[in-house]
C-alpha cells in the first residue's frame, strides 16, 4: 500500500514538473520570436515581428497583439474619437470604450490616453513609410 501511494505521488510530480517545463519552452519560444521597436511615446510602444506577421503592441501596461488590418482599424477608430466633445462636454464621461476587431477584447480609455494613442499610431505609421520608401530605394539602387 505504501509503495502505491509513494508511486501515485511520483507521478503527479512528473506530471507537474512536465507542466513547468512546457510553460517555460512557451515562455522562452515567446522571448525568442525577435521584434523591433518601431515607435514609442512616453507610456506605449509598438514593436513588430517579423516572424509572425504581427505588431505588439504595449498599451499602457496592457498587450495585445494585431496583424496589419487589426492595426489599421484601430488607428481608424482611435482617430475616429470626437476629443473636442468629449473633453468640453460636462455631462459625457472622458472615457471611450474601443472594441478590437477580429478579437474578443474591448478597450476602454481616457481622453488623454486617447491623444497619446494618436501620437503612437501617427508615428508608427509614419517610421512604417519611411522604412519602406528607405527599402524601394535600395531596391532601384541595387538591381
Amino acid at each position: 500500500m505504501f509503495l502505491r501511494s509513494v508511486a501515485k505521488s511520483t507521478k503527479s510530480l512528473e506530471r507537474k514538473d512536465a507542466r513547468a517545463v512546457l510553460s517555460l519552452g512557451n515562455m522562452l519560444e515567446r522571448e525568442l520570436i525577435s521584434t523591433e521597436k518601431v515607435y514609442f511615446t512616453s507610456r506605449c510602444i509598438v514593436k513588430q515581428c517579423d516572424q509572425t506577421n504581427s505588431f505588439l503592441l504595449n498599451l499602457f501596461g496592457e498587450e495585445v497583439e494585431m496583424n496589419v488590418c487589426t492595426l489599421f482599424a484601430f488607428k481608424t477608430r482611435i482617430f475616429d474619437v470626437d476629443i473636442e466633445n468629449l473633453l468640453l462636454e460636462s455631462h459625457l464621461q472622458d472615457i471611450e470604450i474601443i472594441p478590437l476587431k477580429c478579437q474578443d477584447r474591448i478597450l476602454v480609455y481616457t481622453a488623454d490616453e486617447i491623444i497619446e494613442l494618436r501620437d503612437l499610431l501617427s508615428g508608427t505609421f509614419a517610421m512604417l513609410e519611411m522604412n519602406s520608401i528607405i527599402h524601394a530605394s535600395l531596391r532601384k539602387k541595387f538591381f
